[in-house]
């Protein structure tokens, strides 16, 4: 147990299960929820993210306030549950995905690996920043990173299957309104954290490494664009439903890299692979 609790060993783990999510074959066939998950996937698709997302951001405006309540959380949060926590859902993730146990719209171990990122943004930052800044502004990060990389996916979507089918272009629109506040509210967590820790945190960025896996997640999007976009599953705007399509692993990589490349990029411009200061 004790070697668990080890920053490098939990932070190359976390390496190790971020790679799984796209080295490891997922097949995703559909958005349609079973009858049990239905009134949470209504909750969450029209107005639910927007109240998880919208707490976290109401106590980063409480946190930047510099009142007790920042402080008594702080006391609250413990590195020792920090480091089983990540390393559980990084198992519980995995074995969803064995079982092959759907999630509402998402998988399972890509959700493990921006909650991942959050959890390890304290173990980076300890000694640097509060535990529960650490925690919110990973939490900021993620919720930005999440919304705005399905930007480009809806137009993706569009121009090489909804188009063909005759859906106007305004119609995307629709779509990425859904995103645009968790892009607000992700932002706005992240900013008010390191507006209150800026000083710190400017001499903890790395930038070189982080504008690498920022190119190489361009990159990624871009040659799945030239490809000509295959997407697994597409819907039938006739009818609504989501069809599923022969499933290519290499696409597969491809598209799953992006989304650990960005988690990488913020990871990296705050330390991750500093191995040698972060575990001191």
């Amino acid at each position: 147990m004790k070697i668990l609790m080890n920053k490098k060993i939990l932070l190359i783990s976390s390496l190790v299960y971020m790679a799984l999510t796209f080295l490891l074959p997922i097949d995703k066939t559909g958005f349609n929820p079973s009858i049990g998950f239905k009134a949470t996937d209504t909750f969450l698709s029209e107005y639910g993210e927007y109240i998880v997302f919208g707490m976290t951001l109401i106590v980063a405006i409480i946190i930047s306030m510099e009142s007790n309540i920042g402080k008594f959380l702080n006391k609250l949060i413990s590195i020792k549950w920090i480091y089983i926590a990540s390393y559980s859902i990084m198992v519980m993730a995995l074995v969803l995905f064995i079982l092959g146990i759907p999630g509402l719209w998402w998988s399972w171990i890509t959700i493990g690996s921006f909650l991942v990122m959050i959890l390890v943004t304290p173990i980076i930052l300890e000694n640097k920043i509060p535990k529960i800044d650490a925690l919110l502004l990973g939490a900021g990060v993620a919720y930005f990173i999440m919304a705005v990389w399905e930007i480009p996916y809806l137009y993706g979507l569009w121009k090489y299957w909804e188009a063909p089918q005759g859906m106007p272009f305004h119609n995307i629109f629709i779509s990425i309104e859904f995103y645009l506040p968790i892009i607000a509210i992700g932002l706005f967590t992240a900013v008010l954290i390191i507006m209150k820790n800026s000083k710190i945190l400017k001499k903890n960025i790395h930038v070189k490494l982080s504008i690498v896996f920022l190119v190489i997640t361009i990159i990624g999007y871009a040659i799945w664009f030239m490809v000509g976009f295959p997407c697994n599953p597409y819907c039938d705007i006739k009818t609504g439903v989501w069809i599923a399509t022969p499933f290519n692993y290499n696409i597969n990589l491809l598209v799953r890299l992006t989304k650990v490349t960005a988690n990488l990029s913020f990871l990296s411009l705050i330390g991750f692979w500093n191995f040698k200061r972060i575990n001191k």
